[in-house]
C-alpha cells in the first residue's frame, strides 16, 4: 500500500495594536474565562493541524518527480545526520537522469547532483521512502521505471512495500535481514530504463512505505547507479481504474 503525506499550512494573523494610554478594569472571573477561550482555542487549532497533516492519497497516484509540492512527501536519506554525514552515496531529485520529463530521484556520489552514478569505494545502503495513507483493503497495482549497473548483485537497487510503523534507515553496515519479508524486488545489471509492474496487497487500518534502497559494496563501481521514475499506484482492476502506463510529463 502507497501512502501519502499531504501537508496543508494554515494561516495565521496576527493583530498588533497600539497600547493604550488608559488603564482597563475587568473583573477576576472575566479573565479567567478570557484565559480560558484563549486555551480552548490552542488546543482545537493544534488538533486542527493534527488532522490536517496527515492526508490521504488520491488514487491513481503518480509521481514523475516534476512536482516540488509531491517531492516534498518523499523522505530522501533516512536516517540520522551523523550516518548519512558519512555516506559517499546519497539519494537526490534532480536532472542528471530521467526517463520523462526533466527530474527523477537517483543516487550520487558525494553530493554531486550533476551526475547519476554511485561511489563504489565506500559501502552504503541508502534509503528514500514515500508514505501511504488511508488506502482501502485490497490489491493494488505498482509501476516503476527504473535503472541500475552495479557489480552483479553486490551493488542493487532494492524496492520493499512494508507498514509505516517500520522506519529504515541508511547505514554502512547492512540491510537488517527482517526486511526481506517486505521486498519487492532487487534490481541491477541494466543502464538502460526498465519499467517493472507489481502488486502489493493492502490490509484495513494499515499504513504503508513504499521504500527504495541503493545498496553497494566497496569492491568495484558500474555506472549508472539506482534511478527511479515515474511511480504509479492504483487499485487492480480493468477498465477506468487500471494503471495507466508510459506516462510522460510535459513541461
Amino acid at each position: 500500500m502507497l501512502f501519502s503525506i499531504v501537508t496543508y499550512k494554515l494561516k495565521q494573523t496576527t493583530a498588533y495594536s497600539q497600547p493604550s494610554t488608559h488603564k482597563i478594569c475587568r473583573p477576576m472571573k472575566q479573565e479567567k474565562k478570557q484565559t480560558l477561550r484563549i486555551g480552548l482555542l490552542m488546543v482545537t487549532a493544534c488538533m486542527t493541524i493534527g488532522v490536517l497533516h496527515a492526508q490521504n492519497v488520491t488514487l491513481p497516484y503518480f509521481c514523475g518527480f516534476e512536482d516540488d509540492a509531491e517531492n516534498a512527501n518523499w523522505v530522501i536519506n533516512a536516517g540520522s545526520a551523523s550516518i548519512v554525514s558519512r555516506l559517499t552515496t546519497t539519494w537526490v531529485i534532480s536532472t542528471a537522469a530521467h526517463k520523462s520529463g526533466f527530474r527523477s530521484m537517483y543516487v550520487c556520489p558525494n553530493g554531486d547532483a550533476s551526475v547519476a552514478a554511485y561511489d563504489g569505494d565506500a559501502v552504503a545502503n541508502v534509503v528514500s521512502y514515500r508514505d501511504f495513507t488511508g488506502l482501502t483493503s485490497g490489491t493494488y497495482d505498482l509501476t516503476f521505471h527504473w535503472r541500475a549497473l552495479g557489480d552483479g548483485t553486490a551493488d542493487k537497487l532494492n524496492v520493499y512495500w512494508m507498514p509505516s510503523t517500520i522506519s529504515p534507515t541508511s547505514t554502512i553496515t547492512t540491510i537488517p535481514t527482517s526486511y526481506s519479508t517486505y521486498l519487492l524486488g532487487s534490481f541491477s545489471g541494466k543502464a538502460s530504463w526498465q519499467f517493472v509492474r507489481t502488486t502489493v496487497n493492502v490490509q484495513t487500518g494499515v499504513n504503508y512505505r513504499l521504500v527504495f534502497i541503493w545498496t553497494n559494496n566497496a569492491t568495484n563501481t558500474f555506472n549508472p547507479g539506482g534511478c527511479v521514475d515515474n511511480v504509479q499506484l492504483n487499485l487492480s482492476s480493468t477498465g477506468c481504474n487500471s494503471v495507466p502506463t508510459n506516462l510522460r510529463a510535459s513541461a
